[in-house]
């Protein structure tokens, strides 16, 4: 008897481990999906924008506002008339409308004598002339300042003018051009010009007129 009851518990742990073999594999875990959570990370930032360009020279392209003041030197400024191209060069601040119309000026170390140094305002004219392609002879300035300049207060600074028109060519037509002399309140000179082809007189002359009465030391 007890051999078989030895059998009969054999028997069953037998089919109880068959049993187990054979029944369904339990699932597997899924794999985590590494993409799952990319819609819910924000968008990276975007870049920063360009800094704003010096205008330090005319391939910047900067263009005028309704208000844009141009350095001159770090002692004085004017305002550039409204969709002009200007710049502040290194040795003078000018602005254009492409070689019909031009404004600029320069600061030097001290106030110009046009009678008694009518070279000397000469010289300090020539790098603007170049910029605002402007010939003449230095003899047309020379005899132009023989003679007392035009007042003009209208502006935040006293201003003395003379125009220039004989023999004046402004990129190779005929010009004129209006010599401007000031002083700054520091001691500096201010000598600035404006150069103008004849055939685009009437189109600018209201803009350069506004505009060159604007030059005042900086504030």
């Amino acid at each position: 008897m007890l051999r078989s009851a030895i059998r009969t518990s054999i028997a069953c742990a037998m089919a109880s481990l068959i049993l187990v073999s054979c029944g369904k594999t339990p699932p597997k875990e899924p794999e985590p999906d590494p993409f799952a959570d990319l819609e819910h990370v924000p968008p990276p930032p975007p870049p920063p924008p360009p800094p704003p360009p010096k205008c330090e020279s005319f391939e910047e392209e900067c263009t005028a506002g309704a208000d844009t003041w141009v350095g001159v030197g770090e002692l004085a400024e004017f305002q550039a008339p409204e969709g002009w191209s200007y710049a502040k060069l290194d040795e003078l601040s000018l602005a254009k409308t492409g070689t019909d119309a031009a404004i600029g000026y320069r600061i030097l170390p001290s106030p110009l004598d046009p009678k008694k140094d009518p070279t000397g305002v000469w010289r300090a004219l020539t790098p603007l002339f170049v910029e605002m392609l402007v010939e003449m002879p230095e003899a047309t300035l020379k005899t132009a300042l023989k003679k007392a300049g035009n007042g003009d207060d209208r502006g935040a600074l006293v201003l003395t003018t003379w125009d220039l028109d004989a023999k004046v060519k402004v990129d190779g037509e005929k010009g004129v051009v209006v010599l401007v002399l000031s002083s700054l309140g520091s001691g500096e000179g201010l000598i600035g010009a404006v150069a103008l082809k004849a055939s685009a007189v009437g189109d600018h002359i209201g803009a350069v007129q506004q505009s060159y009465r604007t030059v005042r030391s900086t504030p």
